[in-house]
């Protein structure tokens, strides 16, 4: 339009008065400020849209970096030695049955992490399950000035052992030791814990106060306090990692009867009185763990061992903690003792793992042999140890595949008086696994 009007200007001028062509400039210059004007101003509203729309997609895109969806499926194949088999590891075989497919996990975790707050989320299918179940729902909040204080309160592993803390799809074992299964039901409890570590020293020290009854609801009103110091760090340019940590463990287990027993010597000792319903017996452990790690030109060679010693309160039986309803029968409390640890190497260059597995459990060291079961002892099933001897091949051929096969051979401890363990039991267990991960 401005580019017309000039061309065909002189034209117009030559056919007007001065006073008219005056006035027809002007009106023109006018025209072609006010056109540009209303241009201007259209641009310039493009461009706040723009800068807004560029806007909620930058908040957008900032607020899905904090967000971190991932899980992993596991399935597994077993075969025991013989149908219908208790074992120590995986739980009691169908009656009549020997082999079996099961979704040994099927977890999903949600995490949003802001910097300061995290926010995390876990839930886990199996086939016994109609759908997700909770495993681990928490908030931590870190502190941003010094970065020494972590804080956490919901549902999550308790921090005292290393075996318990390591990530169930990465572990190196097809299972975790025998203590943490019996001790440590699902592995996770509700409760709140406090973690002071300098970010320039390789200490640090977590308490945490607990309900003690793993994901159920509480049932009383004592609370189990842990504590652990743990020494972590590299060497040798990082080639070489060691970790030491001690724990504790100081709870109890409700007594929902006047019936309690104790070890006198190498039997059972009964206390009757009304007075112990409502007290709670003795659940302490101590532990002391070691994790070691090697990078060397054969690949990485990785060692962890722990050993727990105290006191369990489990029933006649067996030595279980509690993970539902307050417990309304007898109580039994048990001096325990277990060691155990697994060392693997991964062989450079090929994307797999060889590893061995040493997991000696003794639920009572005050009897062994033919002690159990003995007339008038009270003792019996819950009483005998066990050592598991276990060897592995792990395949991972790329980060989110992994086979492996794992081969346990329990050896568990005699005795001529309770049925069935007069000898080694034939429940050698072989299981096959696939897992992926996202």
């Amino acid at each position: 339009m401005h580019l017309n009007l000039l061309i065909y200007m002189p034209l117009i001028l030559k056919n007007q008065t001065m006073f008219n062509k005056n006035k027809l400039i002007n009106a023109i210059i006018i025209s072609i400020v006010l056109t540009f004007s209303f241009s201007l101003n259209a641009e310039q509203s493009d461009i706040g849209w723009l800068d807004s729309t560029i806007r909620n997609l930058t908040t957008d895109v900032s607020t899905l970096k904090n967000l971190r969806v991932n899980g992993f499926v596991r399935a597994q194949y077993m075969h025991a030695s013989s149908e219908g088999m208790e074992s120590t590891l995986s739980g009691t075989f169908p009656e009549g049955t020997k082999d079996i497919f099961k979704i040994r996990s099927g977890r999903l975790r949600i995490n949003y992490n802001s910097g300061m707050v995290n926010y995390v989320l876990q839930l886990n299918a199996t086939e016994n399950v109609a759908a997700f179940m909770p495993i681990e729902a928490f908030i931590e909040a870190k502190d941003p000035w010094l970065n020494m204080f972590s804080i956490r309160c919901g549902m999550f592993k308790p921090n005292i052992s290393q075996e318990l803390l390591y990530p169930s799809d990465l572990r190196y074992g097809n299972e975790p030791a025998v203590v943490v299964q019996k001790f440590m039901p699902l592995e996770t409890d509700i409760g709140f814990h406090l973690m002071i570590k300098h970010p320039q020293f390789p200490l640090s020290l977590t308490t945490g106060i607990f309900n003690g009854n793993s994901i159920a609801p509480e049932n009383d009103n004592r609370k189990n306090f842990t504590a652990r110091l743990m020494y972590d760090d590299t060497f040798m340019k990082g080639k070489f990692r060691m970790l030491l940590a001690a724990a504790t463990y100081q709870g109890g287990v409700y007594q929902g009867n006047p019936n309690v027993y104790s070890m006198n010597g190498n039997t059972f000792s009964l206390n009757s009185d009304p007075a112990n319903v409502g007290k709670q017996a003795e659940r302490n452990y101590y532990i002391f763990g070691t994790t070691l790690q090697y990078y060397s030109p054969i690949g990485k060679t990785w060692l962890n061992a722990e050993f727990w010693t105290g006191t369990q309160t489990g029933s006649a039986a067996s030595v279980n903690s509690p993970r539902g309803d307050r417990p309304s029968g007898d109580s039994y409390i048990r001096p325990f003792r277990t060691i155990f640890g697994l060392l693997a190497h991964e062989i450079q260059g090929t994307n797999t793992a060889l590893a061995v597995k040493c997991d000696h459990f003794n639920p009572n060291t005050d009897v062994s042999g033919d002690e159990i079961g003995a007339a008038n002892s009270y003792t019996g099933i819950p009483d005998i140890a066990y050592t598991t001897l276990s060897y592995g091949l792990i395949f991972t051929p790329t980060n989110h595949l992994r086979f492996s096969v794992w081969y346990d051979m329990p050896i568990n401890e005699k005795t001529q008086y309770v049925s069935g363990y007069t000898e080694n039991r034939n429940n050698n267990l072989l299981t096959f696994m696939m897992q992926v991960r996202f």
